[in-house]
């Protein structure tokens, strides 16, 4: 098949697709993250110690905003750091870290933990 008759062919493809109502994305497009809230990369060989400074502080799922609250812990309860990565920018920061607290686990903005949260990358 030509060059010419394989365009004419997509051409009339993309056509009967958009009549039928369906969007086509350009070949450019980036997928976006399946779930950014599913974030399992932290490290345990480094944890460090710390205590929750929010009155309340959410423990997430993810290190953003629009992900689900795991858990609410207090100002003062006890913490155990295990690695930062990047996420949300709250209070200043776009930096989260991985927790274990109140009886659960997940991602605190570092400016609701105590010291800046954990010195680790995840």
């Amino acid at each position: 098949m030509s060059f010419t008759a394989k365009r004419l062919l997509v051409t009339a493809a993309a056509a009967v697709l958009s009549f039928a109502g369906v969007a086509l994305a350009p070949a450019t497009a980036s997928a976006a993250p399946l779930n950014p809230c599913a974030h399992p990369g932290w490290i345990e060989d480094f944890p460090t110690e710390g205590y929750l400074t929010g009155e309340p502080t959410n423990i997430r799922s993810g290190p953003y905003l629009d992900c689900a609250v795991n858990k609410v812990g207090h100002a003062g309860d006890y913490a155990i750091y295990m690695c930062w990565r990047e996420g949300s920018t709250y209070g200043g920061t776009n930096r989260w870290t991985f927790v274990y607290s109140s009886g659960s686990r997940g991602w605190v903005t570092n400016s609701l933990l105590a010291y800046g949260g954990s010195p680790y990358h995840c």
